[in-house]
């Protein structure tokens, strides 16, 4: 009689012990904020003026993607032409937030430097709220 309950305990704690686990698992791989890969015609879909997927693509575009290193003109063939800048330094708008009166209260910019021979040398996200 013993040896049945402590059988019995032993086959709960195993199932509890691989539910929990799956529970962990499960929470851990919702915790991504929607991400999705990059495809071109996402990054230039637009809603009311406002890029609707820009950010959503940012980790598939920064991992697999080269965006340092190569010609302004290869860049622009994979994103499109920038939002804002000179060929030196040229951005691309990732997310705004409007407030009163259509005014941005948060821009969130993925932004290039360029070398004086149209090299990309870097990029950053830059955030401005007001």
């Amino acid at each position: 009689m013993v040896s049945v309950r402590i059988f019995k305990f032993l086959i709960s704690f195993a199932v509890m012990k691989w539910v929990i686990i799956l529970l962990c698992v499960v929470s851990l791989s919702s915790c991504r904020d929607n991400q999705i890969p990059y495809q071109k015609s996402g990054w230039m879909e637009k809603k009311d003026f406002i890029y609707t997927k820009r950010s959503l693509m940012m980790d598939d575009l920064t991992a697999n993607h080269k965006l340092t290193g190569i010609k302004t003109k290869e860049l622009f063939e994979l994103l499109g032409p920038p939002d804002n800048g000179d060929e030196r330094k040229f951005s691309y708008i990732l997310t705004v937030e409007l407030g009163n009166e259509n005014k941005s209260t948060y821009l969130k910019s993925l932004v290039f430097d360029v070398s004086a021979d149209s090299v990309t040398q870097s990029y950053r996200v830059e955030e401005f709220q007001q």
